[in-house]
């Protein structure tokens, strides 16, 4: 598995981001993480067309895909931004498991068999998002637990939250 960020502020920010993207896969899909074919690039915009935080998509064939990547904005609050890229994770095991499968046309998406148009669905009903929605506070309480992250700790900057998980891996 390869993981790639791309416009990150700082280098430890970018090794922050890529823990947070491991760690999401190893609970949730942790059979891929060994395997070369597969990678996630997650990318830091200024603003997405749709006016959300984050959006993923798989980035070779919809059907199968080997390679996903995700659009983030740039979040100041770093407890946001860990818990935004712990829901896109969830996406990207989505793709990854065929769960979650995008026509690519006219807002189509498959879920376990099912079609699904989110022009019409109301979208935070959307049984993957309500999947994502669930991994993203569980894995965050999670992550806090395993490394005594408490509320405060990201109020500090990446260099000093990414020091208390290494402090707690070693």
């Amino acid at each position: 598995m390869k993981f790639i960020v791309e416009n990150s502020e700082s280098r430890i920010m970018t090794k922050y981001v890529k823990f947070i993207m491991e760690y999401t896969l190893l609970i949730t899909m942790p059979e891929i993480l060994k395997s070369p074919e597969y990678s996630v690039k997650l990318v830091f915009v200024d603003e997405i067309e749709s006016k959300i935080y984050a959006e993923t998509s798989w980035d070779d064939n919809n059907c199968d895909p080997k390679k996903c990547k995700i659009y983030i904005t740039y979040i100041k609050n770093k407890k946001i931004l860990t818990q935004k890229i712990i829901h896109e994770m969830v996406h990207v095991k989505q793709f990854f498991k065929k769960e979650l499968v995008d026509l690519d046309e006219n807002s189509q998406f498959i879920w376990n068999n099912n079609l699904y148009n989110i022009d019409k669905d109301e979208y935070w009903l959307l049984p993957w998002e309500i999947e994502a929605n669930g991994y993203e506070v569980s894995i965050f309480n999670m992550l806090r637990k395993d490394y005594r992250l408490n509320q405060s700790v990201f109020k500090l900057d990446y260099a000093e939250i990414y020091a208390n998980i290494i402090k707690v891996t070693i």
